[in-house]
């Protein structure tokens, strides 16, 4: 009976354990969500000579404070599509892009990206954003002289936070350069 009683206060203290640091686990594990987003969902847009501004909104809806890194990546697939007002079936060119000014991309000497390649840039800029709480900065795309018109622009931007490995929020802008001849 002595050795029933032993073995039966070990397994509760054994169930204690594995109940309280589950539990502790569960308080402390980094949730990796978040969300971002163009306000106003106005992620299509034509650049000028001034270029296009993108009002973007980082929001952490984890439960704890993140730090993310802005990234964008030209994309070569077409954004061209039924979605959108002007169609074409040429090339995406390369654009220039700032976040919040500091200039992230340069045009490359072709002015259009391949089927095969893509572009990407990151800005070291390490942003911190606490839960529910909501970071804006704005995108600015302008389009270097010698762009062709006519064409698409495929702009993949991304906030990845060094704690969630592999998992990042992020959206397409995508940029029409108009033809500046037909007003």
């Amino acid at each position: 009976m002595n050795t029933n009683k032993i073995s039966f206060l070990s397994k509760i203290v054994i169930c204690n354990f594995l109940f309280a640091f589950l539990f502790i686990s569960g308080m402390y594990a980094q949730s990796c969500n978040a969300e971002l987003s163009v306000e106003k969902n106005r992620n299509s847009k034509s650049a000028d000579e001034d270029g296009a501004v993108y009002d973007m909104v980082l929001t952490n809806t984890s439960n704890a404070v993140a730090n993310y890194t802005i990234s964008i990546k030209e994309l070569a697939e077409s954004c061209s599509n039924s979605n959108v007002a002007y169609r074409t079936s040429e090339a995406n060119v390369s654009l220039d892009v700032a976040i919040n000014g500091k200039k992230m991309a340069t045009q490359n000497n072709k002015n259009s990206l391949s089927n095969n390649a893509s572009k990407a840039f990151a800005n070291n800029d390490k942003i911190s954003v606490k839960p529910g709480q909501s970071y804006n900065f704005k995108v600015k795309v302008t389009v270097p002289k010698g762009t062709p018109s006519k064409r698409w622009s495929c702009i993949q931007v991304e906030a990845k936070s060094p704690s969630c490995k592999g998992k990042a929020a992020s959206t397409v802008l995508k940029v029409f350069v108009p033809d500046p001849t037909e007003g």
